[in-house]
């Protein structure tokens, strides 16, 4: 891979961005085709894999964990321009220095998403095949951000192992000296010597110790060349193995983010009366070890509420949430073995198997929550689905808001 730009131009906040902070959210409108919102999407349902120089902090992870979705837009922002897309998020925002942080944020998940678009522009590879040849880009390139993150720098590595640069170094020493001998012999040899025997036994005597002496200081330089040839061939088979490896993961993972977004349409289609307050949610519920037992009570609840048409509050371990006038919250358990009455036990896998000696035991085992929004709008019945262990969200959200939200601006 040869990339011969050498600098890219970033989105620009107004111009081509716009954050809007609502008492629903946040949202981020921008511009850009099909192909640049699926690459922005991508990276925001999967930060791990699709960073480029460095993680994201701490405080990027939170917005992260906070992110809704994203849509195409139709109507101007708040600041009166049109935008093709917008992202929502949660509430992430409490004073200048977060919305400063904030900004700098999108600033970077754009500057990233810029990346990659121009280079499946200039066909180095396609969409899908992004995380199979990002190992390669980060090993073999530096993508810098100027201090406003508005040009991206691209600049090839020069990398070199420790002991490479150590013998190199070495190398560089023992050539010097070996100049350095050179010349003195060139002295010496220029210089005649006395007619007097002793001065003559020193004169060979100094040509003799220079001439060992250079010849030790080239076999040594030999014996590092030929490490240092051996070094290369071995760190190359290394990196090779390595990097092979991560392509692997790349297309592992790209796998798995496929099917997390298929996942998505099949539960709209087969869910088609409920909505979910946010798309990650689903996708950590689908990647869960529980995720049978959250699937069966959606299930469950679009049977209670919609094809037998029965109010929420006869749902079973369905309580009201505290001091909201939409939200319920619908406890989840599930079957497991009381492990002080019964017989089984754990093997390496972590897989119950039966130890004999006791009776079998069950118990039921709570391991989360699913919130469930009714109201109706419009003559229209809304049912909005959500699940995370932070109830905070759902005050700004009672009820949902279902209009259309167009370029960071709710209609």
């Amino acid at each position: 891979m040869d990339i011969k730009f050498k600098e890219l131009r970033n989105l620009r906040i107004n111009d081509d961005w716009y954050h809007e902070v609502t008492s629903y959210g946040e949202y981020v409108a921008f511009n850009g085709d099909e192909k640049f919102a699926e690459i922005v999407k991508r990276i925001l349902l999967d930060p791990e894999s699709y960073y480029i120089n460095d993680e994201f902090n701490e405080y990027e992870k939170v917005i992260l964990e906070n992110y809704r979705t994203l849509e195409r837009s139709f109507r101007p922002a708040a600041n009166g321009n049109e935008y093709d897309w917008y992202i929502k998020y949660f509430h992430v925002n409490a004073d200048e220095k977060t919305l400063e942080n904030f900004n700098i944020f999108n600033k970077k998940v754009f500057g990233i998403a810029v990346i990659f678009d121009a280079l499946i522009s200039n066909n180095f590879f396609d969409l899908d095949a992004i995380l199979v040849n990002l190992p390669i880009l980060r090993k073999e390139y530096k993508f810098q951000f100027d201090k406003d993150i508005t040009i991206i720098k691209i600049t090839k590595k020069v990398e070199a192992g420790s002991d490479q640069i150590k013998i190199s170094n070495e190398m560089s020493e023992l050539k010097d000296e070996i100049s350095n001998i050179k010349e003195m012999l060139e002295n010496i040899q220029n210089q005649a010597p006395s007619s007097k025997e002793v001065d003559l036994e020193t004169y060979t005597s100094q040509i003799r110790e220079l001439k060992t002496t250079l010849k030790n200081k080239l076999e040594k330089i030999s014996q590092l060349e030929n490490e240092l040839i051996s070094n290369n061939e071995i760190n190359k088979e290394i990196e090779n193995k390595n990097l092979m490896l991560q392509q692997e993961i790349g297309k592992l993972k790209t796998q798995i983010n496929e099917k997390n977004s298929s996942i998505i349409t099949f539960f709209e289609s087969v869910f088609p009366r409920l909505s979910l307050l946010s798309d990650i949610v689903l996708t950590k519920i689908v990647n869960s070890r529980d995720r049978e037992t959250y699937m069966k009570k959606i299930k469950e609840i679009n049977e209670h509420l919609i094809e037998k048409d029965k109010d929420i509050k006869d749902l079973n371990s369905c309580t009201k949430v505290k001091g909201l006038k939409h939200w319920y919250r619908i406890n989840i358990s599930k079957k497991d073995l009381n492990q002080s009455r019964s017989g089984f036990g754990q093997d390496i896998y972590s897989d119950w198997i039966w130890q004999g000696g006791v009776e079998e035991c069950w118990q039921h085992k709570d391991i989360g929550y699913l919130y469930v929004c009714v109201f109706e709008k419009h003559g229209n019945i809304n049912i909005f689905i959500h699940s995370d262990e932070d109830e905070s969200n759902l005050q700004y959200h009672d009820p949902p808001r279902t209009e259309s939200v167009i370029g960071g601006r709710l209609s």
